[in-house]
């Protein structure tokens, strides 16, 4: 419950900010988690981009989330799975329209040798 409300008052603080700030701070959030080396930081930092991702991936003002996680999965897949996790699991059925295009992606994850990488795909 106290997560719904804190996702709530993040996304109406979102709605105050002029688009430059908004366009500044998704991408400074990107660079942020993969710049991060904890795990209880950068996880902390892809919640916070899954509430960003709830307000921006329905009118697709936020593509460059993707883009970003395709660049860092060869580097980082872990990490690359835990953002895309968040961004799914907090825009619901906004994501329906990418599915397809997820589809091979994750074959090719669930494939992967390191276990980590196989757990957070089918998460």
């Amino acid at each position: 419950m106290a997560a719904v409300l804190v996702n709530k008052k993040i996304i109406n603080l979102l709605k105050q900010l002029s688009v430059e700030e908004q366009n500044f701070l998704k991408a400074r959030l990107l660079e942020l988690y993969f710049s991060e080396q904890s795990p209880t930081v950068y996880k902390a930092i892809a919640n916070l981009c899954g509430t960003a991702a709830a307000l921006y991936i329905e009118e697709n003002k936020w593509p460059e989330v993707f883009v970003v996680i395709g660049q860092n999965f060869q580097a980082a897949k872990e990490k690359s799975l835990i953002l895309l996790g968040s961004v799914i699991e907090n825009s619901g059925s906004n994501m329906s329209k990418f599915y397809d295009d997820f589809f091979e992606f994750f074959k090719i994850c669930s494939a992967d040798q390191n276990h980590n990488v196989k757990k957070e795909t089918v998460k």
